[in-house]
């Protein structure tokens, strides 16, 4: 995901190091494309750089909360990749230390900025939103916690529509290469309003189907 990240901000932005632990095959990928971008090992050689303003960050979820711990405590401007952390307390101590040092925290949700959902959020607006089904299929990272790596993207978007849930119930939960790879999810909101989350990431194809219904279509 990284390789997306590198080509967009590129568009608006001057990259000039980047760092990776992972697949060496990535790295010899931004060689070839992206020549002039210095690959530098040690992390910590990128928070102590006083040139850099704001760091990017796509690794495995564990990661995240002390690598944007770092770079805020660098005092640098963190893009990070979801969730921003594995625990509310984390993000909480991430949420202080930016604000503290006046610094931008973004975490990458990327459907709640596709131009369908905004025009969605902007009928929310007019018509009430009653109910929210998601049935998502794909074939999944498994190293990754399924909550944290794909539900995570559903419940953000109801967050955003309708509020907080105020009750979460596991309708169902398999597991096949992983403790869970399928997984069915009941949240429950004010108004009884209520949420549907269908997630499969052992299918043989890749489909995603969010059904919307307000109270009048």
């Amino acid at each position: 995901w990284g390789k997306n990240l590198l080509r967009d901000f590129l568009k608006i932005a001057n990259i000039s190091i980047y760092s990776s632990q992972g697949n060496k095959k990535n790295v010899g990928w931004v060689k070839k494309n992206y020549p002039k971008i210095k690959f530098e090992k040690d992390t910590n050689k990128i928070f102590e750089n006083e040139d850099i303003d704001a760091v990017i960050i796509a690794t495995p979820i564990k990661s995240h909360y002390e690598l944007v711990h770092k770079s805020l405590k660098s005092k640098k401007h963190v893009f990070v990749e979801k969730p921003l952390s594995m625990n509310f307390v984390q993000a909480k101590k991430l949420f202080t230390i930016a604000k503290k040092n006046k610094l931008l925290l973004f975490t990458g949700y990327i459907f709640l900025h596709h131009p369908i959902f905004k025009k969605i959020k902007r009928i929310s607006l007019k018509e009430e939103i009653n109910y929210i089904e998601f049935n998502w299929e794909k074939t999944g990272k498994f190293s990754e916690d399924i909550l944290l790596d794909l539900v995570s993207h559903c419940i953000s978007m109801c967050i955003e529509l309708i509020g907080i849930p105020k009750k979460k119930i596991v309708l169902n939960k398999k597991g096949i290469v992983s403790k869970c790879d399928i997984i069915s999810i009941k949240l429950l909101f004010p108004n009884k309003i209520t949420c549907l989350i269908n997630i499969n990431r052992c299918s043989a194809i890749k489909k995603k189907n969010i059904k919307i219904f307000t109270e009048k279509n």
